[in-house]
């Protein structure tokens, strides 16, 4: 995982790249979380942000949220996010 203040500014560049009438899918923390956590018994370090302000950011960018799923990962999950650039733009 990325630390949080990396995700805003490749959130930006991810939506660059779309093209019109592309689609982008985008897996991320359903809850903001910060820590460090056992991951198939090594330490993993994990910083994201909510989904809500994952959506902001794919539409702050002129990404069009077309649904979103939450996916149970034991006591969290992770919330999957469908965001595509119209045709045409």
């Amino acid at each position: 995982p990325l630390p949080l203040r990396c995700p805003r500014p490749l959130v930006r560049r991810l939506a660059g790249w779309v093209v019109p009438g592309g689609l982008v899918l985008a897996i991320v923390g359903h809850g903001g979380w910060t820590g460090v956590e056992d991951y198939l018994g090594a330490p993993r370090f994990g910083d994201h942000a909510d989904a809500a302000t994952y959506r902001q950011w794919l539409t702050s960018e002129g990404l069009t949220l077309i649904w979103d799923r939450d996916v149970a990962d034991g006591p969290s999950g992770h919330t999957l996010l469908l965001a595509g650039q119209a045709a045409g733009t």
